[in-house]
């Protein structure tokens, strides 16, 4: 699973830097909809690299991915600050987490304390 998880990380790292790019050479309005293009553009190669992976709940991860494309592109396009949409994102990345059924959260495993 590691090497997915290393691999997800440079997909979003390397989009930032063609964001970045884009932002710097065409600016504008134009830029912006070409940033757009290109988290949607990352959202679409993440779906078709998870599906050959038959131990990934796919539903759940990208409806999570989707949810954070959303806000990625809401601070885009100037519809949310960028300070907001950082704090929503690590907020989700606290309730992956942390959660209910979180990676160090969740339910109790073995005897039931209530």
């Amino acid at each position: 699973m590691q090497p997915m998880v290393i691999r997800l990380l440079a997909i979003f790292v390397v989009s930032g830097i063609i964001k970045l790019i884009l932002q710097m050479t065409v600016g504008g309005p134009i830029a912006v909809v070409l940033g757009v293009l290109v988290d949607i553009g990352v959202l679409w190669y993440i779906y078709q690299l998870l599906r050959r992976y038959g131990y990934v709940d796919l539903k759940r991860i990208m409806l999570f991915l989707s949810g954070i494309t959303l806000i990625s592109i809401l601070v885009e396009v100037g519809v949310l600050r960028g300070d907001l949409g950082n704090l929503i994102i690590l907020l989700a990345i606290a309730w992956i987490l942390f959660g209910k059924d979180g990676l160090w959260g969740g339910r109790r495993r073995g005897r039931n304390w209530f």
